[in-house]
């Protein structure tokens, strides 16, 4: 049985780290896959959903997520993904709205196909546990905009507040901003690259391409990060020599 745990973001500032955490909390064997968007991959962040909608059954047993607003879609196609993963036998796990799990609903369809009635009363029922799905899909991505709608509204405030009384407000013109995921990649690269085999605390190399999947960084960022590091190791190199003669002469 394979057990997929589905993250995504939907915007550059959020972190995606809890959302892993508590779905390997809940199923440690969950293979996770990610839809993190990124400044280096903006436009492709939604692959792996469209993926695994598009294919579910072929590629996932068991579908865990933290919230159903985690599927990478607009509201409106929110219970249209739903109803296709669950008729196709795909099991849905939500951390944060275990009603919505898929097994309430099947539980909910055996107990009525016990029932001693005709077979269109069955499927009237059944229609009704459908609607009552579609309505709480609705329910709690209307809860969740409002609820952003109103941090946005408090942060605006704040915004206006602290410019009114001259306060600087975002950066400074000019001023350089780092990853966070930048020391975490340099550190991978100095380990594992083949540039630096004979530096000190390189550990095993490995392939380039291995490299950007475990720092989960873009071709175009590794190869920056790669030039950065070969500089700074030509100037330390430069620098030594220096002393070394400075201590000569």
């Amino acid at each position: 049985m394979k057990v997929i745990g589905y993250c995504s973001t939907s915007s550059y500032s959020q972190d995606i780290r809890n959302q892993k955490k508590a779905i390997l909390r809940a199923y440690p064997d969950a293979e996770i896959q990610m839809d993190q968007r990124t400044h280096e991959q903006d436009g492709l962040y939604e692959n792996k959903w469209d993926r695994l909608v598009a294919f579910n059954k072929l590629l996932v047993d068991v579908l865990v997520m933290d919230s159903v607003t985690r599927m990478k879609c607009e509201p409106k196609d929110a219970f249209r993904n739903y109803e296709r993963l669950y008729n196709n036998g795909v099991e849905l796990v939500f951390l944060k709205e275990p009603e919505l799990n898929s097994s309430v609903f099947h539980e909910a369809e055996k107990e009525i196909d016990e029932i001693e009635t005709d077979e269109d009363s069955r499927i009237l029922f059944k229609n009704v546990l459908k609607n009552i799905r579609k309505l709480q899909i609705e329910a709690i991505w209307s809860r969740v905009s409002e609820e952003q709608t109103q941090r946005s509204d408090v942060a605006k405030k704040a915004v206006q507040k602290a410019m009114a009384e001259g306060k600087q407000v975002g950066r400074k013109t000019g001023a350089k901003v780092k990853s966070t995921k930048e020391g975490p990649a340099k550190e991978l690269i100095l380990q594992h690259d083949k540039n630096f085999v004979n530096r000190p605390g390189f550990i095993e190399k490995w392939t380039a391409e291995k490299i950007m999947k475990e720092a989960a960084i873009s071709r175009p960022t590794y190869r920056k990060y790669l030039k950065e590091l070969l500089q700074a190791q030509i100037r330390e190199a430069v620098a030594a020599k220096y002393k070394q003669r400075h201590k000569e002469q």
